[in-house]
């Protein structure tokens, strides 16, 4: 291999060059990643990759044992099956053996099924060949299509020659200064522990509220930000089947006005849990109190079941109504990365349902980013244990604790203007006297 210096510096990518390329890539069409993160900023998409360990995993496999060209990176992985394919290359771990192989030397790649089981039979080699048969193994046809993207055909000589390159060339080590893609590292900058207390709340000042009462030994971190939903929109209600005549009120003659979701996280000696805060202005009758929330983030579905925290009864029988809804945070991160998420919000009489755009779905991700940083909140005597895994169970809040008489007392007052049925007040006064 005739290499020297000059053609390493020109040919071989570093870590700010490496990242980048691999944040521009996942846009391309024949990148695996295009569909879900495509749309993901810079430092969106490096916090993903820095939250998935089995991802990690795999991109050691071309870290630890090969240089990366700079037009190199990856476009699939299969994690179950120790692979990952780069746009020029494929790496497999196979009984305890990694074959790393160029594309232009890989000359079979297909599955064989016999009687009782199937393998992918994968060949490579110029002069000898190699035959490894997999029982796991990635799609052919992300391969196909790397091998007919126009990256892989402006591949040069030297370009083939440099991806055979790898780290235990004792020759090739001592003689030249080769760069050596560390993970994350000099990439993540929210990962820097050199960063001070003011330089952490810098980076997110635009993205949560922290708060601590020294009295009930209490912090918040809570998103600056909403997702706001306007109910009186039309447009807005999503399939909406509330129907008077069903009794079941139509949202827009329920003169509702807005909803909002704001994700919070709280701990105290009592309490450690992530929430969904909703807060809801429009006709008491509605009760988002009796109902639950369901997600749908791509193909995973939670439902969620709401706490009263207050509800206030103005004249006109309007109502403001604080709920949260408590999530578990693995829940929270899978669907802050979703591409897709729709939301439905029931009450005792009526729901809306809603699609987020990707301005709302950003305020989960920005909201995930904080949250789940762990020397970020580290600063604030979080222990990053208690979120990453299970939250402990919380005792009631003296807020949770429904006032029956109190509760009497609205029933009868919206019975009294005529906004609920007798057959509604009774109803519920069995529910709230155990009947």
């Amino acid at each position: 291999m005739n290499i020297n210096q000059d053609i390493i510096d020109d040919n071989i990518a570093n870590n700010n060059k490496f990242w980048k390329s691999f944040h521009d890539s996942i846009k391309l069409p024949y990148s695996s990643y295009n569909e879900k993160f495509g749309h993901y900023s810079y430092d969106e998409w490096l916090n993903f990759i820095h939250g998935d360990k089995e991802f990690q995993t795999c991109l050691n496999l071309i870290f630890d044992n090969s240089p990366v060209l700079i037009s190199e990176f990856p476009i699939a992985f299969v994690g179950s099956a120790n692979t990952i394919l780069t746009n020029f290359r494929l790496f497999i771990i196979h009984e305890k053996i990694l074959h790393i192989i160029p594309l232009s030397e890989l000359t079979l790649y297909e599955e064989q099924q016999s009687l009782f089981s199937s393998r992918c039979h994968v060949e490579y080699g110029k002069n000898e060949k190699t035959l490894i048969k997999l029982k796991k193994w990635m799609l052919p046809k992300y391969i196909n299509d790397a091998k007919d993207s126009k990256d892989y055909e402006e591949l040069n000589d030297i370009q083939n020659d440099l991806l055979k390159l790898k780290y235990d060339n004792k020759e090739i080590d001592k003689e030249f200064s080769i760069p050596k893609i560390s993970f994350l590292a000099d990439a993540v900058e929210l990962e820097s522990n050199a960063k001070s207390k003011d330089e952490w709340v810098k980076i997110f000042d635009n993205t949560v509220d922290y708060e601590k009462d020294e009295f009930k030994q209490k912090i918040t971190i809570k998103s600056r930000k909403s997702i706001e939903h306007d109910m009186t929109d039309v447009g807005a209600v999503i399939g909406t089947a509330m129907k008077s005549y069903t009794n079941v009120l139509d949202s827009v003659n329920a003169g509702v006005r807005y909803v909002h979701l704001t994700p919070r996280y709280v701990e105290s000696p009592e309490v450690k849990a992530l929430v969904i805060d909703l807060e809801y202005t429009g006709n008491d009758w509605i009760f988002f109190r009796e109902g639950s929330m369901i997600i749908l983030a791509d193909d995973d579905r939670f439902q969620l079941t709401p706490r009263e925290t207050d509800t206030d009864v103005h004249g006109g029988g309007k109502v403001d109504e604080t709920l949260y809804y408590k999530i578990d945070s693995k829940d929270f991160q899978k669907i802050s990365k979703s591409i897709k998420i729709q939301i439905q919000i029931t009450g005792q009489k009526g729901k809306v349902e809603f699609s987020l755009s990707n301005k709302q779905m950003k305020i989960l991700k920005d909201f995930d980013s904080a949250l789940f940083n762990k020397q970020y909140i580290s600063l604030f005597g979080i222990d990053p244990f208690t979120i990453f895994n299970k939250q402990s169970e919380s005792k009631p809040e003296i807020s949770e604790v429904i006032n029956i008489e109190k509760e009497l007392e609205k029933l009868k007052g919206l019975l009294d203007k005529g906004l609920i049925t007798q057959e509604d007040y009774d109803a519920k006064k069995k529910e709230l006297l155990g009947l």
